[in-house]
């Protein structure tokens, strides 16, 4: 079964609790690491995930967009969806997290946010739709 059409959200960024790593427990709780899904050209969602210095990826299948952030959220996830962006892409010298590898994936190019937080808080602001807890 393919996916219905949805223009309007090119990516989601998921927020977790994920504290196996130490130096994350700093962290606000609830925003402890994030990682992008994105959807490319064939329909297929796939996720983008910076964990413990490697990246993964994952792919989640041809659902709509309301599908899978409802499949996130059960799973106590919080979900931003983000409509495509046409990022100005300039040479960044930045430390490689996974807030860095998000915004990258759905093409933030501001300096700011750093936390996962942040992120939220960011996404929030420029009119990114949010679920979760």
């Amino acid at each position: 079964m393919r996916a219905r059409p949805c223009p309007t959200v090119a990516a989601l960024v998921v927020f977790t609790d994920q504290h196996e790593v130490w130096w994350l427990r700093g962290l606000r709780p609830g925003f402890r690491h994030c990682f992008a899904v994105v959807r490319d050209p064939a329909g297929e969602w796939v996720a983008c995930d910076w964990l413990k210095g490697r990246l993964v990826f994952r792919v989640y299948g041809p659902h709509h967009p309301d599908e899978l952030v409802e499949r996130l959220v059960r799973r106590g996830f919080r979900v931003a969806e983000v409509a495509p962006v046409e990022a100005r892409r300039r040479p960044v010298l930045r430390a490689m997290t996974c807030v860095e590898v998000a915004k990258q994936a759905i093409g933030v190019t501001a300096w700011r946010p750093l936390t996962p937080y942040g992120l939220w808080c960011h996404l929030g602001r420029v009119g990114a739709r949010r679920h979760g807890v």
